[in-house]
């Protein structure tokens, strides 16, 4: 969209401006999408307003800006983990064409090949953009993985396989969904949801009831497929996860604020003490849940509504209160509290007052888990994961703000 510009603009705000945007378009090519995306909205503050007016703000650019950046980055070849035969038999099942030429960008890279949009040339000129994603949970790979209690991968192979039409509705097209030999490693060939669908705050609600439907067909699928390959989310795990944790945040050293990492480690009895309560009775198996169903993998249709989700792999037996605070850990209080009365009518065997505990545990579940395995990931030298730090960071402020709520409730 054309921008208003503001009248009260004078030339030197337009220079500086047309210079910044060009040394960011520059630094494109040496950069991540989300990083770059995330750069130009934190530096823009200071310098869009008075020249743009109030017509577009820096929050409304990140999606223009990471199309931008991936369409900069677009490099000729299959993206890591999948070769061109395997995209060549898919054009050939899938459209009766012949491949010609490959282009991918990368979405994500820190699991070992990761997620790319891919475009996919074929003969008569028919080109066709899907997601790719070849993903391994290897330890030597995925070194957060090492010494964690639970198995990621195969809960994913398990969905994409096994999914019956109630399920279905909640995936992406799956064009392929092939096991690597060793069992902890997949290539995924998606439908690319960045058309039609989006993500966002004006999307929390219909991907809150989404949540709902979503377990609703996922305790269908293991009726008829079974729950072999997936991950128990109960006292064992989070014994596990205590003592994973707390490792993890001793060793981490990923700069950032220490302070924090300072504040978390004094309050570690505290922390250590609130998680394992008694009061949270996670003896049984729970039901089946996503097990990562936060805002980056939840895509909501832009005119019907519907909701789909990605990265399966940690699809389990937990509590529904899981998905919701890893959905709703940058809501606000309003949708919060909106989405706990929706769960205390859909769940009347326990009260409102203990769904909502159970809701701030899982909160500080979710805050420590992201932040160990994402200092673990950091910490580790399979790649530039410099945009990890910041998310330990955040991850860590929020174990501290959800253990004074849960100390207050």
């Amino acid at each position: 969209r054309q921008p208003t510009i503001s009248h009260t603009a004078g030339r030197g705000q337009y220079w500086q401006f047309s210079k910044f945007a060009l040394d960011t378009w520059n630094l494109m090519a040496g950069t991540s999408p989300e990083s770059a995306a995330t750069a130009w909205q934190v530096r823009l503050r200071s310098i869009a307003r008075p020249v743009l007016g109030s017509s577009l703000v820096p929050s409304q650019l990140g999606p223009v800006l990471k199309r931008i950046a991936r369409r900069r980055r677009r490099s000729e070849g299959v993206p890591s983990g999948v070769d061109f035969p395997t995209l060549e038999e898919v054009c050939r099942k899938e459209w009766g064409r012949r491949l010609k030429r490959v282009w991918h960008t990368p979405i994500s890279s820190w699991r070992g090949g990761g997620a790319a949009f891919v475009w996919l040339e074929m003969e008569g000129r028919v080109t066709k953009r899907v997601v790719v994603k070849a993903s391994s949970y290897e330890a030597d790979v995925f070194v957060a993985s090492a010494e964690t209690l639970v198995e990621a991968g195969p809960p994913e192979l398990w969905v994409y396989r096994k999914a019956e039409p109630i399920l279905r509705a909640f995936l992406p097209r799956t064009i392929l969904a092939a096991e690597a030999a060793s069992g902890r490693s997949g290539v995924y060939v998606l439908e690319d949801l960045s058309w039609d669908y989006g993500r966002g705050e004006n999307t929390l609600r219909d991907g809150v009831m989404g949540m709902f439907r979503m377990h609703a067909a996922l305790a269908s699928a293991v009726e008829t497929h079974g729950d072999e390959e997936l991950i128990r989310y109960d006292a064992a795990f989070s014994r596990g996860l205590i003592a994973y944790a707390e490792n993890a945040i001793t060793a981490y050293d990923g700069g950032g604020d220490a302070s924090i990492r300072e504040r978390v480690l004094r309050a570690w009895p505290r922390i250590e003490g609130a998680y394992l309560d008694d009061e949270f009775d996670v003896s049984t198996d729970g039901v089946p849940i996503h097990g990562d169903y936060n805002g980056s993998n939840v895509f909501v249709h832009r005119r019907d509504r519907r909701v789909k989700a990605v990265d399966w792999e940690w699809t389990g037996y937990g509590t529904p209160h899981a998905d919701l605070a890893s959905y709703l850990k940058k809501a606000s209080t309003d949708v919060v509290s909106w989405a706990l009365d929706l769960l205390a009518e859909r769940d009347e065997s326990r009260t409102r007052h203990e769904h909502e505990r159970i809701f701030l545990r899982s909160m500080l579940e979710r805050a420590l888990w992201d932040a160990s395995l994402n200092a673990m990931q950091h910490t580790s030298d399979r790649g530039d994961f410099g945009y990890l730090g910041p998310r330990v960071n955040r991850a860590l402020v929020t174990s501290l703000r959800s253990l004074d709520q849960l100390r207050n409730g």
